[in-house]
């Protein structure tokens, strides 16, 4: 098994992307202090290349067999012209309240999620 993690705090994005049929969308992003990610085989990625600046979706270095995410710190919501300021912080309210499947009860689907880390970056393999 393979684990990748991040070594320093708040070197981590998970973003969600969220619609309804009525053809709304938001996009909400949520940083974490510290993230693992473990692989059967070993990710493709070259960790000592990584810089604060770089970002690597670890998704789309190898297939995941678990994303471990520690201390959420922040988070930033992006939403479509067509809902309210109302509508809006009622939804943040709702999900940060109840969670993602209050929202897909009301018709939300999350179509896209992703987790980025930061380096510098570890990658270790392990027994």
């Amino acid at each position: 098994m393979w684990v990748l993690k991040t070594l320093e705090k708040k070197n981590v994005t998970q973003v969600e992307r969220w619609f309804n049929d009525e053809g709304d969308s938001f996009t909400m992003s949520i940083g974490w202090r510290w993230g693992t990610a473990t692989y059967d085989n070993k990710p493709d990625i070259d960790e000592e290349d990584q810089s604060e600046e770089d970002q690597v979706n670890v998704y789309s270095v190898g297939d995941v067999n678990g994303v471990d995410l520690d201390d959420g710190c922040w988070d930033e919501w992006e939403f479509s012209e067509g809902i309210s300021e109302e509508e809006r912080e009622r939804i943040q309210e709702k999900y940060n309240e109840e969670g993602g499947m209050a929202l897909e009860e009301e018709g939300w689907y999350c179509d896209d999620y992703d987790v980025y880390f930061a380096g510098p970056l570890e990658l270790t393999e392990e027994e």
